[in-house]
């Protein structure tokens, strides 16, 4: 087996950020008595539908989110790794609203939407009907828009950028560094076309129609906000700019497209319904069958412009499955109850308990689908072997409350008052059963986890040395089965 291999480059970039939170991971337990706020729990189910099932209902009221992180993510676009790094170091997430590529920045709005309206009359839409579209219709009408303005601008990539993508396009752990290297030093490895683009207004790039990826995402939120703006049925509906978040999944698809989430709840019960569509492929896919005449077999517009599939999120949308997984783990984030925390991202103690529950239940979700998958073809694992091991790892911390590095070293009992909740245990066991059944060797797989030393007058500010460590799967499952045991 070849889990102790896979997915280490993907860890590297992710580690200063580990870091912070494994040292303030131990102080959970106090900080969360320290909270003693309270208010309505409202529980929460965050689903994954592919563009051509979403059929959200409409409502006509403003729903508001009580969490202010949610509210955040879905409206804005923080990725999950920003997301988290609020929390307490809100110095080092660039603001978004100064960043062109991801705000709706529209100059001139009245301008703008003449424009949207005239071609949406080309398509066949009158206004009257534009403020009466579904939701489902009105996000594909604005990919349609957006398809039907823009045409791909190929004069916008560098040489620079496809010779080092084409070079070490089989050596991601070299394109990584390289790609880190020029981040790092600030370099910008962009044109000046695309700088000018880039910079520009969404509705100046929507007039001009020369645009990449990134642009027709920006301009598809800013379509779908002017749509939204004429339609009711929009309200609790929101577009944003998306890029993929892990850097395995970065470097397997260096794109952008569009998230979309709409809000429904019922009394006390909240649903976030979350799509993924693709405005750029919806041009250029398009174009092309047009210009090549290949015609092989009818694809829908639908399909093309869905992006919950395959093409974008891997097998069995595996990266969007362990993004709703990590969005769960870090709402939950005890931290967020701290009374020193500078941002006002407070939350109820048991809304922070549910959202864990939800993250455990999700990171189990995701291991019994992958062996689903390779309980019919086995081959598969070692390609998707990294997400079944990092879920099966993040639902033992979630178990313990701990990172595995911390809780190997000093065991549960010195850092909170520990409450066994044996139904996670039973649920946990139950997924080890079955995966050394499928795999004999599966407890003897290494795991490499950081183990964090700890001066004796901790400074938060100074150096804190790492040493990495490998241990069996099977030594960490004894070592929990002990602590339920007592």
């Amino acid at each position: 087996m070849k889990m102790q291999k896979k997915g280490k480059y993907i860890n590297l970039l992710a580690s200063a950020l580990v870091a912070g939170q494994l040292l303030i991971g131990c102080t959970s337990g106090r900080l969360m008595k320290r909270y003693e706020e309270k208010k309505d729990v409202q529980n929460l189910e965050v689903r994954l539908t592919p563009f051509q099932n979403y059929s959200p209902k409409s409502q006509l009221k403003e729903i508001k989110i009580n969490d202010e992180m949610l509210d955040t993510y879905i409206k804005d676009a923080y990725s999950l790794k920003e997301l988290d790094l609020l929390i307490m170091n809100s110095h080092a997430v660039s603001n978004i609203e100064e960043d062109p590529l991801k705000t709706t920045h529209i100059g001139d709005y009245n301008k703008f939407k003449s424009e949207i309206i005239k071609v949406s009359n080309e398509l066949g839409y009158s206004e009257d009907k534009l403020s009466n579209l579904s939701i489902h219709d009105a996000i594909m009408l604005s990919g349609k828009i957006v398809a039907h303005k823009l045409d791909y601008y190929h004069e916008m990539i560098s040489k620079e950028q496809e010779e080092i993508f084409s070079s070490f396009e089989d050596n991601p752990i070299a394109l990584m560094a390289i790609l880190m290297a020029n981040s790092f030093d600030g370099n910008d490895m962009r044109n000046e076309e695309a700088k000018r683009v880039d910079s520009a207004t969404h509705d100046q790039i929507f007039l001009d129609g020369k645009a990449i990826c990134r642009n027709y995402a920006g301009v598809n939120s800013a379509v779908f906000q002017v749509l939204k703006d004429m339609n009711p049925n929009l309200k609790n509906t929101y577009m944003r700019r998306y890029d993929p978040e892990g850097l395995g999944h970065l470097l397997a698809l260096p794109h952008a497209w569009n998230q979309v989430s709409t809000i429904n709840r019922d009394k006390n019960n909240l649903e976030i319904l979350i799509t993924y569509v693709d405005p750029t492929w919806l041009d250029t896919r398009n174009r092309t069958v047009a210009d090549t005449g290949e015609k092989l077999q009818e694809v829908n517009e639908e399909d093309i412009y869905n992006g919950l599939d395959e093409s974008h999120f891997g097998l069995d949308t595996l990266n969007a499955q362990v993004y709703v997984a990590d969005l769960y783990e870090t709402l939950k984030d005890y931290t967020r109850c701290d009374e020193f925390v500078s941002i006002d991202f407070k939350t109820s103690a048991d809304i922070l308990e549910y959202y864990g529950q939800k993250e455990f239940e999700q990171r189990i979700k995701i291991c019994d689908k992958i062996l689903n998958i390779c309980k019919s073809n086995p081959e598969k694992y070692e390609k998707i072997d990294f997400y079944f091991l990092n879920s099966f790892q993040k639902s033992i911390e979630n178990l313990v409350k701990l990172s595995v590095g911390i809780f190997l070293k000093y065991g549960i009992d010195g850092f909170v008052d520990y409450k066994k909740d044996t139904n996670k245990f039973d649920e946990l066991k139950k997924l080890y059963e079955r995966t050394s059944n499928l795999f004999p060797n599966f407890g003897e797989s290494v795991l490499s986890y950081e183990n964090f030393d700890y001066p004796d007058e901790p400074d938060y500010m100074g150096e804190i040395k790492i040493e990495s460590k490998e241990i069996k799967l099977k030594d960490i499952f004894d070592r929990i089965e002990l602590e339920y045991s007592k």
